[in-house]
């Protein structure tokens, strides 16, 4: 196989192992083994573990400092990139709208080799010697048994990460990055935390500690949240009563730069008070914004 990475995806493609011979890559697989918290031995002898569908591509892109060359790293920003405007947009968690990303911003002109294959479709019991009418038979008995495993040859880590979104995307979920740590996870519903461990508690998930009562008494009181809230339930009014992209827009982008302020403070990078600043400035900008458009006839005022 040389240095190529064998993808894999199990169980109904829910969950995924990776193989390879390159070194630096079954390092960050085993670190990602530990964060999500599986073990890489059980009784002393060293496993392969199948982590949830994504979860390696989004452990990957949330690392910093990362060994890869320069055109890599370019195009692990543009997929973060990419992915900070799915979080804001669901519309844009879309195969079609990602393959014509892939194609036109990461320039990637193929897409990685795939296979398909099923097992268990007979038990170990069944008579296979039938013809074709009594084989469909069976095999719609054991349609709850049956297995649909995919296997993707990946030249580079760039490959994975791309069959790994295709993958998340034609499963139906919607990336979100955490309230809390601020990492990528994924589901199928509104859940604002993911469910790996926070910081403030390791024995807690981010959704446990977040959704437990003090704290929300607590996140009430927050001026950096209760002024974000103000703001974007704002921009969000505008939008909805007006109707126009370009409002839809400016919310969009408050919203993603209030995400990577709140990123840098809980790593430290920042202070609280820079927050603060930078959303009373937006507050500012977005009120003087607004009076110099009713001020200009009201341009925008028409709902669609």
């Amino acid at each position: 196989m040389g240095e190529d990475i064998l993808y894999r995806l199990h169980k109904e493609c829910e969950f995924e192992t990776l193989e390879t011979n390159d070194n630096y890559i079954n390092s960050i697989f085993k670190n990602a083994e530990k964060y999500y918290s599986f073990p890489d031995t059980i009784n002393g002898i060293e496993i392969k573990q199948m982590l949830p569908l994504g979860n390696f591509a989004f452990y990957i892109l949330n690392c910093e400092n990362l060994n890869f060359d320069k055109d890599i790293l370019s195009k692990l920003k543009l997929i973060n990139e990419f992915l900070s405007k799915c979080i804001i947009n669901k519309e844009l968690c879309n195969n079609k709208v990602f393959l014509a990303f892939i194609r036109d911003i990461l320039k990637l002109q193929k897409f990685p080799q795939g296979n398909i294959y099923v097992s268990n479709y007979y038990t170990e019991t069944d008579n296979v010697n039938l013809d074709m009418e009594n084989k469909l038979k069976l095999m719609l008995n054991n349609i709850k048994n049956i297995e649909v495993t995919k296997d993707y040859i990946c030249t580079d880590i760039i490959d994975l990460i791309v069959v790994s979104i295709f993958e998340v995307f034609s499963h139906g979920f919607f990336i979100r990055k955490c309230r809390n740590c601020y990492k990528y996870f994924l589901n199928k519903n509104s859940n604002k935390y993911c469910p790996y461990a926070s910081y403030q508690n390791p024995h807690k998930s981010c959704y446990d500690y977040c959704t437990n009562a003090s704290y929300i008494e607590k996140r009430k009181t927050n001026p950096i949240r209760s002024k974000y809230n103000k703001i974007s339930n704002m921009l969000r009014n505008r939008y909805e009563y007006y109707g126009n992209r370009s409002d839809r827009d400016i919310l969009d982008d408050f919203c993603e730069k209030y995400q990577d302020k709140m990123e840098k403070l809980r790593k430290g990078i920042i202070s609280e008070s820079e927050v603060l600043k930078f959303l009373d400035l937006s507050d500012k900008n977005f009120k003087e914004e607004y009076k110099r458009r009713k001020k200009d006839g009201g341009k925008g005022d028409n709902k669609k």
